[in-house]
């Protein structure tokens, strides 16, 4: 099977065909919602930075019921001597074969209908999407709950090892679904980490839901490093109740269109959210980031800082907003995005904004876009430090702040020295495992 984007109506058929699961309800309005949207371009308003040709154009192959990965396939992705809980899904679908989650580990895997048993107000939620306006793709992604991963942590249980949750893509359209419920005063760190066969060129339409109990803390990392040749549109959302924590970084390296579409809504008092991404582009590629963080309740806080590395002619976007609503007073909120230009022929737009309905709060926001400081380069060069090294030195501390707020050391290190391999650099300059 296949799915062509250039034949919108064939595409629907197959969507609804993949299997609704327990959300019958949820995917049939999905599908006939879909019919009436057009494919989003840019005159869209939602979608006008965004580079969708290669996903309109693309007839991307359906995975069937097999799967082929085998632990060499992963070895490239492991943390070092990190231990981790491991989730390995194969084109959006549960590879049980090369998941392991050691014993006695307190978070489980559950069924739709063991969820919403616990959760009586989730089919509700799950209706819901990031965007104010119907959205082509989250609505495409609710056609299929056939590949749906809902992950729960009790109350007051600590996820000692973090969840390594495998996404691999062998080049075909996915849309793989993920929910992660915390009961109150639980911990959880989740590292999803979308990869897969150098060769690829699938498309990734993905989708991952938090619900954060009351003073639950979830520390949250996205990877990003597809094939150079594939698409990626994600979607995160959290749910925060009252106390509860949510530490969300996304990391994108690798893909030639990636989309990341982050929210986080803090519907109860005293919710505290920490969003940050560092997104590294070159050659042709765009990677993107819209944001939306959604103060409901007073005493809440929110930290949102987001760093892009550009280079040959690659585009990157950064279009967040933070809305403070009426009954939010004593709101702290401070948003950040800056952007480095390795070359003249790398381009970024940033559009930052604030929407403040309360009296009683303290709210910041900023943006830039530049290149290499050369009285530092010089700085460094004069000190006998060579100007590759130089510049990989400067480039790496940019990207450093957010790099160093993962709680998993050896992660750290993963990612540093996958971002310096990717800047050419002859060097690294992680934290030690």
């Amino acid at each position: 099977m296949t799915a062509d984007f250039s034949q919108k109506s064939g595409l629907v058929k197959l969507a609804g065909l993949t299997g609704a699961g327990a959300f019958p309800g949820i995917s049939e309005k999905a599908v006939k919602t879909l019919e009436t949207l057009p494919f989003p371009d840019r005159k869209t308003e939602f979608w006008k930075y965004s580079r969708l040709d290669g996903v309109k154009s693309g007839s991307f192959t359906v995975a069937g019921n097999s799967f082929s990965l085998t632990e060499p396939d992963l070895e490239a992705v492991r943390f070092g001597s990190a231990e981790t809980d491991r989730i390995v899904l194969e084109d959006g679908r549960l590879n049980q074969q090369m998941t392991a989650i050691h014993s006695g580990s307190p978070v489980r895997m559950l069924t739709p209908d063991q969820a919403l048993e616990l959760f009586p107000g989730l089919a509700d939620r799950l209706t819901g999407g990031t965007a104010a306006i119907p959205d082509y793709f989250a609505e495409l992604g609710k056609t299929s709950f056939s590949g749906f991963l809902i992950l729960f942590l009790p109350a007051g249980k600590v996820q000692k090892r973090p969840v390594h949750l495998i996404s691999y893509t062998t080049g075909t359209f996915s849309q793989p679904k993920l929910l992660v419920l915390s009961g109150k005063s639980s911990e959880l760190t989740l590292i999803e980490h979308f990869t897969g066969k150098s060769s690829a060129a699938g498309f990734t339409n993905s989708d991952v839901r938090f619900l954060t109990e009351e003073n639950a803390v979830v520390h949250h990392v996205r990877i990003v490093d597809e094939p150079a040749e594939s698409a990626h549109i994600g979607r995160i959302e959290a749910w925060m109740q009252t106390n509860s924590v949510w530490n969300s970084r996304v990391i994108t390296l690798g893909g030639k269109m990636v989309r990341n579409q982050i929210t986080a809504r803090l519907e109860g008092e005293g919710a505290n959210c920490r969003m940050e991404g560092v997104y590294l582009a070159t050659g042709s590629s765009h990677a993107e980031n819209i944001t939306l963080i959604d103060h409901q309740k007073p005493n809440g806080t929110s930290q949102e800082t987001f760093r892009g590395i550009l280079g040959g002619e690659a585009t990157g976007v950064f279009d967040g907003k933070i809305i403070v609503q009426k009954g939010a007073q004593k709101t702290f909120a401070n948003q950040s995005n800056k952007n480095l230009l390795l070359s003249d022929q790398a381009t970024a737009d940033a559009k930052p904004q604030l929407e403040i309905y309360a009296d009683d709060v303290k709210c910041y926001h900023g943006a830039t876009v530049g290149q290499l400081d050369e009285t530092q380069l010089f700085y460094l060069q004069s000190r006998g430090i060579g100007k590759d090294m130089a510049r990989a030195l400067l480039t790496h501390a940019f990207a450093l702040d957010v790099l160093r707020g993962i709680p998993v050391p050896a992660i750290v290190t993963w990612l540093d020295h996958q971002i310096l391999d990717r800047l050419n650099s002859p060097v690294h300059f992680g934290e030690e495992e």
